[in-house]
């Protein structure tokens, strides 16, 4: 939380994460990490490639500008066809959003199949209900006859 604190609009960069934890950890985590290592067979001293909480990471790494980015994209797509989802499209929008609460306790956003599949997932749902208003519009509409047209 320090880390987003000292640069809030704009974040630290991508991937500044694993370099600037350790000026952020606390004293505690130092102690316990320097215990863990004492009787390791090398004195390796392990960092923190990444925060149990994508959000935050993405707070301090991003800031508030990057983060409203990163969420806009998706609400962008479901304000779009917000008025036609049915339980086909619902469903793996539900997901979505689980995965996207998922990942305040974990980081799942940083293992490339789980990214994959969640923009998938939500870019076929948005698609579908698309196609599902499409459609009933289309059923809605008057038909034209085949001699009306030229």
């Amino acid at each position: 939380w320090a880390m987003f604190a000292d640069k809030p609009l704009f974040g630290h960069g991508l991937g500044s994460f694993r370099v600037l934890h350790p000026i952020y950890q606390s004293s505690e985590y130092k102690i316990q990490r320097e215990a863990g290592t004492a009787n390791a067979h090398r004195k390796l001293k392990p960092l923190t490639e990444h925060s149990h909480n994508d959000w935050f990471q993405y707070l301090a790494e991003t800031g508030i500008v990057g983060v409203l980015l990163l969420i806009f994209v998706p609400i962008l797509g479901l304000c779009k066809v917000r008025n036609c989802l049915s339980s086909v499209s619902a469903w793996p929008l539900f997901g979505c959003l689980i995965f996207s609460l998922y990942s305040f306790f974990d980081f799942p956003s940083r293992t490339p199949v789980c990214i994959v599949v969640f923009g998938a997932i939500l870019g076929l749902a948005i698609k579908y209900a698309e196609l599902d208003l499409k459609r009933n519009i289309y059923r809605k509409s008057p038909r034209i006859r085949k001699t009306e047209v030229v």
